[in-house]
């Protein structure tokens, strides 16, 4: 059988992708308007940036490859 399994990290850097997207969209679409910037849409700005950040770091936890050895 083969494991179908997405990487570590993946969903969740999706998740923060669309996040930092649709707050963007919207922040675009206030200021565009001559709205005034909410504070829940920095909140959704920033808590996709944090989502894509534990994401990322997630996905660096595998091991390294241990007969990689680099010399400068």
């Amino acid at each position: 059988m083969t494991d179908n399994s997405s990487p570590k990290g993946v969903k969740s850097k999706l998740f923060g992708v669309s996040l930092i997207i649709l707050a963007s969209l919207n922040l675009m679409v206030s200021w565009r308007g001559s709205l005034d910037v909410s504070l829940w849409q920095v909140l959704i700005l920033g808590i996709g940036i944090a989502v894509f950040a534990f994401g990322a770091v997630k996905q660096s936890d595998k091991p390294r490859d241990k007969n990689l050895n680099i010399n400068l």
